[in-house]
């Protein structure tokens, strides 16, 4: 992909880019003037917070 922003719509999205060297950007925080955080890039650490997470709610 020639351009380092990436805009995207999903958080496996988000990480994906981040994890392949690009700046991902969000739709959302596009709109609202935010920046896009990749967060957690380990996909076992984002699978435990991400199973946390459904069984809380």
């Amino acid at each position: 992909m020639p351009c380092d922003d990436v805009c995207v719509y999903c958080v496996s999205c988000i990480k994906s880019m981040h994890i392949g060297g690009k700046n991902p950007r969000h739709l959302i925080d596009l709109l609202m003037g935010e920046s896009t955080e990749p967060q957690i890039s380990d996909t076992i650490k984002w699978h435990e917070q991400l199973q946390d997470y459904i069984e809380e709610h």
